[in-house]
């Protein structure tokens, strides 16, 4: 009997029951100038006696511009670098040339060359992981802390039941109305559904309690395993309700007959009641229309069958307005449509949507 399902899902609860111990990043960038240098430098390590010569060559010529500051002796400086007097010197010099040469391409491929870079963050909060979320979506990895948590901690379902099962005809008021002053089956004929009203009232009622129960008992196991082994009892107790052919307490399935018809003293034996061509002595779901409601072998077969078009017309329901009709306006929020059976709202649950409330982050 249920109308809507109220699902309530917190991402913030389920990330504070996992807690990740680390989050790992990956992304394609440049290496840092600090790494770069510390690269050539390990790379020509060997070289350390070229690059004394070039130290102490620069050590030299800065002293010597300290010394002479005018622009002659700078350019007598720059002159005496790069002029041989030897063979061993222009040697020197060349390798010089090459080292420093090699260092600078060395540098420039180094720095403009990306890479896989990976990065751990550990323990994160729930803000720096929506951030990772956010930048780094297709590497972001985290490792929780828990393998699993209960679907509770982050997940509360709450079900919204039809109207009908919070409405003024599943109370006592009501069916202590239509009861009246009781003698049903003296005041109605079978076919009038008011000789039986008392009952299928009754019978809806308990099936919104029974619903709501097994909703509330079965929640997390409610959307593959409770609607069917709900209907699989109930329609066991149906299955053996009409094979006994159990007689109906308001006299619509079966009339006592008297002697004068069995020619047999005091004997009391039953006929079955006939609605339309069905024969309740055959077949214990036979049911007519009446007043907008349904009449039959037995009331629960006719509240099953039985549309919802009569409890949104005042004048079919209640012609007294003593208890008004529903509210048509609730229609619109409605999965079922104004033609539906109770069968079909209670192979539900009477459930008309799940509310989903998810709270992720716990």
């Amino acid at each position: 009997m249920i109308d809507l399902w109220s699902p309530n899902i917190s991402f913030f609860s389920y990330y504070q029951t996992f807690a990740p111990l680390s989050c790992t990043i990956e992304y394609i960038g440049k290496n840092n100038i600090l790494d770069v240098i510390t690269s050539i430098i390990g790379i020509f390590g060997e070289l350390s006696l070229e690059l004394k010569l070039f130290f102490i060559l620069i050590l030299r010529s800065s002293e010597k511009i300290r010394n002479n500051l005018s622009f002659i002796a700078m350019k007598t400086v720059i002159k005496n670098l790069f002029i041989c007097y030897n063979q061993q010197q222009m040697i020197t010099r060349l390798q010089i040339l090459f080292l420093t040469i090699s260092l600078y391409c060395i540098f420039l491929y180094s720095t403009y060359t990306t890479q896989l870079i990976t990065v751990e963050i550990n323990k994160p909060t729930y803000s720096i992981y929506q951030s990772l979320s956010l930048n780094y979506s297709q590497s972001l990895q985290c490792f929780c802390s828990n393998i699993s948590i209960p679907y509770q901690s982050f997940l509360t379902i709450k079900p919204r039941f039809h109207n009908l099962c919070s409405s003024q005809f599943v109370s006592q008021d009501w069916i202590n109305y239509l009861y009246g002053d009781g003698d049903l089956v003296y005041r109605y004929s079978f076919t009038d559904f008011r000789a039986s009203a008392v009952g299928q009232f009754q019978l809806l009622a308990s099936l919104c309690e029974i619903s709501q129960e097994t909703v509330n008992d079965s929640l997390v196991q409610l959307l593959t395993i409770t609607p069917n082994l709900l209907l699989n009892i109930f329609n066991l107790i149906r299955e053996t309700l009409g094979a006994n052919m159990i007689i109906s307490v308001w006299s619509v399935n079966w009339l006592i007959a008297s002697e004068s018809i069995i020619y047999s003293k005091w004997a009391a034996h039953t006929i079955p009641i006939v609605y339309g061509k069905c024969n309740c002595g055959t077949s214990w779901t036979c049911t007519q229309s009446s007043q907008g409601m349904m009449t039959g072998c037995y009331p629960l077969e006719s509240l099953l069958q039985t549309t919802l078009q009569c409890f949104y017309n005042q004048s079919c329901i209640d012609s007294t307005n003593k208890f008004a009709q529903l509210n048509i306006s609730s229609l619109k929020t409605s999965q079922y449509q104004i033609n539906t059976t109770i069968q079909s709202i209670l192979n539900n649950l009477m459930i008309e949507e799940y509310i989903i409330n998810k709270t992720y982050e716990n």
